[in-house]
């Protein structure tokens, strides 16, 4: 019986490979056109090819590297999946004369994502000036668990200066005095005097405002 596996969660701008087994046909012909293809079954009746290879016999696997940007289309151009899920689909033709045959196998799903840890995140907030992170359930590759959606976003709060844009201090990082450091901590300018006047981000770098200079 023909099988599928493919990765459930890929990061968008990434390859992934899909992997099927007995994806075989079996035509007596002199000279067959077999070829492997992985579709993507997209809105209304378009169907895109994303990869192909040759068939193996009966038994053996058959790896298809997929790509989720720049795929192109038959009529030469190209598209980038969107976040969201995509089933995905295996299958081998035979071509002999006006004969087709095929051998489909199962569909698998693959959820294109913004991001699988904080590694895939850049930048930071605009409004805040923290640092992006991913929002993921594993607590070892994400820094935040809110949603659980694999998106980049900021941390509500920030706890060193290290996840404060540049020339951005954390009003809660660790080498500020205790009296001078925050529960809750967020990321000021790095000219902002506070703590009995003194610069919150580390010496030698007093880079104060002009007006106590």
């Amino acid at each position: 019986m023909p099988s599928i596996t493919c990765p459930s969660r890929v990061k968008k701008g990434d390859t992934f490979t899909i992997t099927g087994s007995d994806i075989y046909v079996w035509v007596k012909s002199k000279d067959p056109k077999i070829h492997a293809i992985a579709l993507y079954k997209g809105e209304a009746t378009n169907e895109y090819t994303f990869s192909q290879s040759e068939c193996t016999a009966r038994g053996s696997s058959i790896d298809i590297t997929v790509r989720t940007t720049d795929i192109e289309r038959a009529d030469g151009s190209t598209i980038d999946l969107d976040y969201g899920t995509y089933d995905f689909v295996l299958y081998c033709t035979v071509s002999t004369g006006s004969l087709t045959v095929s051998n489909p196998s199962p569909s698998c799903s693959v959820e294109i994502v913004e991001c699988l840890s904080n590694d895939d995140c850049t930048g930071y907030d605009p409004e805040t000036n923290i640092k992006l992170v991913c929002d993921c359930p594993d607590k070892d590759k994400c820094s935040l668990h809110k949603k659980n959606d694999y998106t980049c976003k900021p941390k509500p709060t920030c706890e060193n200066n290290d996840e404060c844009a540049p020339d951005w201090c954390c009003t809660a990082d660790p080498n500020l005095p205790a009296e001078c450091k925050e529960r809750e901590g967020e990321c000021v300018s790095q000219g902002d005097i506070r703590c009995d006047l003194k610069y919150l981000c580390d010496p030698p770098e007093w880079n104060v405002k002009s007006e106590f200079q």
